[in-house]
């Protein structure tokens, strides 16, 4: 693995954070009232913020946050640039960057399999925002629940499916589960 920044954030009990690529505009409110204070609490998010939605979220998030941030590349870690949001925050050791590969720049299916795979073998807590039925985050959603992952879902209508016993339901009314 190759990194950049700081790797002690591994051991911070980050939280994998996931929405699907298509989100129903109804969803959008519901997961900025959640995530808009999630980066602003003392939490470690993690992530490919490879989705509109997550680099949306990604890019609200405002530098010196008390947040920190874990980026897995699904792409060469030299063919990554660091946004300027994201620079100060490396530079104080609150973001970590990770990649398998050194220099190869092209985007893949296996290879975000595999930075899937990184983050659901290393992260033991998963945040879904929102699920498309038959989609990828189903079937990672599901590779959660088998492994005995801390799994929470957005408190929405649309993600209704996945809600069960296993599943914390979470909004941004109530951090506590996520952030103790």
């Amino acid at each position: 693995m190759y990194h950049l920044g700081n790797t002690d954030l591994l051991d911070d009990n980050p939280i994998a954070i996931y929405g699907s690529r298509d989100i129903p505009i109804s969803v959008h409110n519901s997961v900025l009232s959640l995530v808009n204070p999630l980066m602003e609490s003392p939490v470690t998010l993690a992530g490919g913020w490879q989705s509109k939605l997550e680099k949306a979220l990604l890019k609200a998030r405002r530098p010196g946050s008390p947040s920190n941030i874990i980026y897995v590349l699904a792409k060469g870690i030299h063919s990554f640039r660091v946004s300027k949001s994201l620079r100060g925050d490396l530079d104080r050791g609150k973001v970590l960057i990770i990649s398998p590969w050194m220099s190869d720049n092209r985007i893949d299916e296996k290879k975000v399999t595999k930075r899937d795979d990184f983050i659901l073998n290393q992260m033991g807590r998963f945040l879904f925002l929102h699920i498309r039925e038959g989609g990828n985050l189903e079937e990672l959603f599901f590779r959660c629940l088998e492994l005995g992952k801390e799994v929470f879902l957005l408190d929405d209508l649309t993600n209704e499916t996945w809600a069960n016993p296993e599943v914390v339901s979470i909004s941004g009314k109530d951090l506590t589960p996520l952030i103790s």
